[in-house]
């Protein structure tokens, strides 16, 4: 299963002009550092940080859990709908 059926990479994507990606070569790989002036997005992007942190400390079966938005997207999302 793709990990599209977490909302926070739509809600991300949403706001894809307001973060900021770069990425620097370290002795061991890669550090990547997303950030965004905007509150809610800086949000997302530490929700999002959660999520990948859980991933590699826990395997393909933390992959199929359920995330959920932070507050403000759950609202922006029901009065959309």
């Amino acid at each position: 299963m793709p990990l599209t059926h977490q909302p926070i990479f739509a809600e991300m994507i949403k706001h894809a002009k307001k973060i900021t990606f770069n990425t620097e070569k370290t002795g061991k790989g890669i550090k990547v550092t997303e950030t965004s002036d905007d509150p809610y997005v800086a949000k997302l992007l530490q929700s999002h940080a959660e999520m990948v942190d859980k991933f590699i400390k826990n395997g393909m079966e933390q992959m199929m859990k359920d995330y959920p938005l932070p507050e403000k997207a759950i609202a922006s999302r029901q009065k959309a709908n």
